[in-house]
Protein backbone atom coordinates (compact mmCIF):
# COMPACT_ATOMS: atom_id res chain seq x y z
CA UNK A 1 0.00 0.00 0.00
CA UNK A 2 1.49 3.50 -0.87
CA UNK A 3 0.61 6.84 0.05
CA UNK A 4 -0.39 9.54 -2.20
CA UNK A 5 -0.03 13.21 -0.66
CA UNK A 6 -3.22 15.14 -2.58
CA UNK A 7 -5.04 18.31 -1.71
CA UNK A 8 -8.26 17.44 -3.14
CA UNK A 9 -10.11 20.88 -2.31
CA UNK A 10 -6.51 22.25 -2.27
CA UNK A 11 -7.60 25.21 0.01
CA UNK A 12 -10.93 25.36 2.75
CA UNK A 13 -12.28 28.41 2.28
CA UNK A 14 -14.01 30.44 5.44
CA UNK A 15 -15.93 33.27 5.67
CA UNK A 16 -15.35 35.18 8.84
CA UNK A 17 -17.04 38.36 9.86
CA UNK A 18 -17.06 39.71 6.36
CA UNK A 19 -13.33 38.59 5.59
CA UNK A 20 -12.10 35.26 3.44
CA UNK A 21 -9.77 33.43 4.76
CA UNK A 22 -7.71 30.99 3.06
CA UNK A 23 -6.43 28.24 4.36
CA UNK A 24 -4.24 24.91 3.16
CA UNK A 25 -5.38 21.70 3.29
CA UNK A 26 -3.15 18.46 2.84
CA UNK A 27 -5.00 14.75 2.79
CA UNK A 28 -3.21 11.78 2.59
CA UNK A 29 -4.92 8.68 0.69
CA UNK A 30 -3.96 5.28 0.56
CA UNK A 31 -3.85 4.04 -3.36
CA UNK A 32 -4.03 0.48 -3.94
CA UNK A 33 -1.45 0.21 -6.84
CA UNK A 34 1.22 3.57 -7.48
CA UNK A 35 4.43 4.51 -6.00
CA UNK A 36 4.20 8.00 -4.08
CA UNK A 37 3.51 11.22 -5.71
CA UNK A 38 4.04 14.61 -4.85
CA UNK A 39 3.32 18.19 -6.01
CA UNK A 40 3.53 20.90 -4.29
CA UNK A 41 3.71 25.09 -4.86
CA UNK A 42 6.97 26.22 -3.66
CA UNK A 43 5.79 29.51 -5.18
CA UNK A 44 3.57 31.79 -4.42
CA UNK A 45 2.19 30.65 -1.53
CA UNK A 46 -1.69 30.23 -1.15
CA UNK A 47 -3.63 33.58 0.24
CA UNK A 48 -1.13 35.73 -1.68
CA UNK A 49 -2.25 38.75 -3.23
CA UNK A 50 -0.69 40.63 -6.42
CA UNK A 51 -1.82 43.60 -8.33
CA UNK A 52 -4.91 42.97 -11.32
CA UNK A 53 -2.48 42.90 -14.28
CA UNK A 54 0.36 41.99 -12.87
CA UNK A 55 2.81 39.27 -13.60
CA UNK A 56 3.03 36.18 -11.29
CA UNK A 57 5.99 34.26 -11.18
CA UNK A 58 5.60 30.29 -9.79
CA UNK A 59 7.61 27.30 -9.02
CA UNK A 60 6.48 24.08 -8.09
CA UNK A 61 8.49 20.69 -7.21
CA UNK A 62 7.17 17.03 -7.93
CA UNK A 63 8.24 13.55 -6.83
CA UNK A 64 7.03 10.94 -8.34
CA UNK A 65 8.08 6.98 -8.06
CA UNK A 66 11.07 8.55 -6.42
CA UNK A 67 12.48 10.85 -8.68
CA UNK A 68 12.12 14.38 -8.07
CA UNK A 69 11.72 17.71 -10.77
CA UNK A 70 14.37 19.11 -8.35
CA UNK A 71 17.29 17.12 -9.36
CA UNK A 72 16.32 16.68 -12.74
CA UNK A 73 15.45 13.03 -12.60
CA UNK A 74 11.86 13.84 -13.61
CA UNK A 75 11.65 16.35 -16.84
CA UNK A 76 9.93 19.80 -15.97
CA UNK A 77 6.98 18.82 -18.27
CA UNK A 78 5.71 16.44 -16.40
CA UNK A 79 4.21 19.17 -14.79
CA UNK A 80 1.31 21.24 -16.28
CA UNK A 81 -0.24 24.38 -14.01
CA UNK A 82 -3.80 25.79 -14.46
CA UNK A 83 -4.32 29.57 -13.66
CA UNK A 84 -8.06 29.97 -13.51
CA UNK A 85 -9.52 33.40 -13.06
CA UNK A 86 -12.76 33.15 -10.80
CA UNK A 87 -15.33 36.40 -9.58
CA UNK A 88 -15.40 34.42 -6.26
CA UNK A 89 -12.33 32.63 -4.85
CA UNK A 90 -14.87 30.41 -2.25
CA UNK A 91 -15.84 28.30 -5.55
CA UNK A 92 -12.50 27.07 -5.35
CA UNK A 93 -12.89 23.84 -3.24
CA UNK A 94 -15.79 22.96 -6.46
CA UNK A 95 -13.48 22.55 -9.02
CA UNK A 96 -12.23 19.58 -11.11
CA UNK A 97 -8.51 18.07 -10.35
CA UNK A 98 -8.06 15.93 -13.35
CA UNK A 99 -6.50 17.50 -16.57
CA UNK A 100 -8.28 17.24 -19.77
CA UNK A 101 -6.30 14.38 -22.00
CA UNK A 102 -5.56 16.81 -24.12
CA UNK A 103 -2.95 18.60 -22.66
CA UNK A 104 -1.35 15.49 -21.15
CA UNK A 105 -0.97 14.63 -24.47
CA UNK A 106 0.71 18.37 -25.49
CA UNK A 107 2.93 18.07 -22.42
CA UNK A 108 4.43 14.75 -23.25
CA UNK A 109 4.90 15.03 -26.79
CA UNK A 110 6.97 17.82 -28.30
CA UNK A 111 4.52 20.53 -28.58
CA UNK A 112 5.68 23.07 -26.12
CA UNK A 113 8.59 23.82 -28.20
CA UNK A 114 6.92 25.74 -30.66
CA UNK A 115 3.67 25.87 -29.28
CA UNK A 116 2.84 28.34 -26.17
CA UNK A 117 -1.05 28.98 -24.60
CA UNK A 118 -0.99 32.37 -25.10
CA UNK A 119 1.86 34.25 -27.15
CA UNK A 120 3.45 32.83 -30.41
CA UNK A 121 6.70 31.05 -30.63
CA UNK A 122 8.10 28.99 -33.66
CA UNK A 123 4.34 28.05 -33.95
CA UNK A 124 1.13 30.27 -33.34
CA UNK A 125 -0.49 29.91 -30.07
CA UNK A 126 -3.52 27.71 -28.98
CA UNK A 127 -5.74 30.82 -28.55
CA UNK A 128 -4.47 31.93 -31.35
CA UNK A 129 -5.69 28.46 -33.39
CA UNK A 130 -8.64 28.90 -31.53
CA UNK A 131 -9.60 31.89 -32.77
CA UNK A 132 -8.86 31.34 -36.17
CA UNK A 133 -10.67 27.53 -36.19
CA UNK A 134 -13.94 28.43 -33.87
CA UNK A 135 -17.38 27.77 -35.67
CA UNK A 136 -15.25 26.39 -38.49
CA UNK A 137 -17.11 23.26 -40.20
CA UNK A 138 -14.40 20.43 -40.34
CA UNK A 139 -11.73 22.39 -38.34
CA UNK A 140 -11.40 19.50 -35.67
CA UNK A 141 -10.35 16.99 -38.63
CA UNK A 142 -8.13 19.77 -40.30
CA UNK A 143 -5.89 20.30 -37.09
CA UNK A 144 -5.95 16.72 -36.06
CA UNK A 145 -4.45 15.85 -39.66
CA UNK A 146 -1.56 18.80 -39.73
CA UNK A 147 -0.93 17.04 -35.98
CA UNK A 148 -0.03 13.72 -37.29
CA UNK A 149 0.83 14.56 -41.33
CA UNK A 150 2.64 17.83 -39.95
CA UNK A 151 1.88 21.33 -42.46
CA UNK A 152 3.48 23.78 -44.08
CA UNK A 153 2.30 27.33 -45.36
CA UNK A 154 -0.67 27.34 -42.85
CA UNK A 155 0.67 29.87 -40.62
CA UNK A 156 3.13 31.21 -42.72
CA UNK A 157 6.77 30.06 -44.14
CA UNK A 158 7.31 27.88 -40.49
CA UNK A 159 6.56 24.29 -41.15
CA UNK A 160 5.17 21.94 -38.92
CA UNK A 161 6.60 18.50 -38.44
CA UNK A 162 4.98 15.12 -38.29
CA UNK A 163 3.63 13.63 -35.24
CA UNK A 164 3.64 9.69 -35.48
CA UNK A 165 4.05 9.02 -32.48
CA UNK A 166 0.56 10.65 -31.45
CA UNK A 167 -2.51 8.56 -32.07
CA UNK A 168 -5.53 9.51 -34.67
CA UNK A 169 -7.71 9.57 -31.04
CA UNK A 170 -5.05 12.16 -29.27
CA UNK A 171 -4.85 14.33 -32.14
CA UNK A 172 -8.03 14.77 -32.50
CA UNK A 173 -8.84 15.54 -28.84
CA UNK A 174 -5.55 18.12 -28.63
CA UNK A 175 -7.92 19.75 -31.79
CA UNK A 176 -11.39 19.63 -29.94
CA UNK A 177 -9.46 21.39 -26.96
CA UNK A 178 -7.69 24.25 -29.04
CA UNK A 179 -10.66 25.39 -30.88
CA UNK A 180 -12.96 24.95 -27.41
CA UNK A 181 -11.04 26.20 -24.78
CA UNK A 182 -7.68 27.41 -26.45
CA UNK A 183 -8.93 30.79 -27.09
CA UNK A 184 -10.79 30.97 -23.30
CA UNK A 185 -10.11 34.22 -21.46
CA UNK A 186 -10.44 33.00 -18.40
CA UNK A 187 -7.83 30.26 -18.05
CA UNK A 188 -4.16 30.47 -18.42
CA UNK A 189 -1.66 27.52 -18.52
CA UNK A 190 1.69 26.61 -18.52
CA UNK A 191 4.18 23.34 -19.35
CA UNK A 192 7.02 22.91 -16.45
CA UNK A 193 7.58 23.58 -13.23
CA UNK A 194 8.63 27.52 -13.43
CA UNK A 195 7.03 29.82 -15.08
CA UNK A 196 4.52 33.33 -14.82
CA UNK A 197 0.65 33.61 -15.04
CA UNK A 198 -1.11 37.18 -15.54
CA UNK A 199 -3.56 38.76 -12.62
CA UNK A 200 -5.99 39.04 -15.95
CA UNK A 201 -9.67 39.34 -14.65
CA UNK A 202 -12.72 38.57 -16.91
CA UNK A 203 -15.02 42.17 -16.48
CA UNK A 204 -14.85 44.38 -13.66
CA UNK A 205 -13.40 42.01 -10.34
CA UNK A 206 -15.48 42.53 -7.28
CA UNK A 207 -13.40 42.05 -3.81
CA UNK A 208 -13.09 38.32 -3.69
CA UNK A 209 -11.85 37.71 -7.18
CA UNK A 210 -8.93 36.16 -7.76
CA UNK A 211 -7.01 33.20 -9.34
CA UNK A 212 -6.78 29.59 -8.58
CA UNK A 213 -3.67 27.76 -9.91
CA UNK A 214 -3.35 24.05 -9.59
CA UNK A 215 -0.81 22.06 -10.34
CA UNK A 216 -1.01 18.83 -12.29
CA UNK A 217 1.33 15.43 -12.96
CA UNK A 218 0.98 15.09 -16.32
CA UNK A 219 4.17 12.60 -17.06
CA UNK A 220 4.10 9.35 -17.85
CA UNK A 221 2.72 6.38 -15.34
CA UNK A 222 4.47 3.54 -13.81
CA UNK A 223 3.46 0.25 -15.08
CA UNK A 224 1.21 -1.24 -12.80
CA UNK A 225 0.39 2.55 -11.50
CA UNK A 226 -3.76 2.95 -11.52
CA UNK A 227 -4.16 6.37 -10.77
CA UNK A 228 -5.16 8.88 -13.60
CA UNK A 229 -2.25 10.50 -15.34
CA UNK A 230 -3.03 14.15 -15.25
CA UNK A 231 -4.62 14.52 -11.73
CA UNK A 232 -4.08 17.67 -9.25
CA UNK A 233 -1.66 17.32 -6.16
CA UNK A 234 -1.91 20.95 -5.38
CA UNK A 235 -3.82 23.69 -5.38
CA UNK A 236 -3.03 27.63 -4.31
CA UNK A 237 -5.77 31.06 -4.40
CA UNK A 238 -3.65 34.28 -5.39
CA UNK A 239 -6.49 37.18 -4.98
CA UNK A 240 -6.86 39.98 -7.08
CA UNK A 241 -5.66 43.48 -5.77
CA UNK A 242 -6.09 47.04 -7.20
CA UNK A 243 -2.90 48.92 -7.93
CA UNK A 244 -1.69 51.28 -5.23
Amino acid sequence: MQVWKHAPGGLSVLAIAGAVVLAATDVEYAVAAGPLLEINFISPVSGASRPWHSQVAYSIAAVYDGKSTKFGELEPNAVVLEARYVPDVAVAAQLGHELPDALVTISQSNCAGCHDFNARGAGPSYAAIGARYAGKSGAAAAIAANIVRGSSGVWGASAMPPHPDVSAAQARAVAEWIISHGNDAAVQYGVGTTGNFRMIPVGRPGPRAGIVATAFYAGPLKAGDTRRTGAGADRIIVTGAAHP
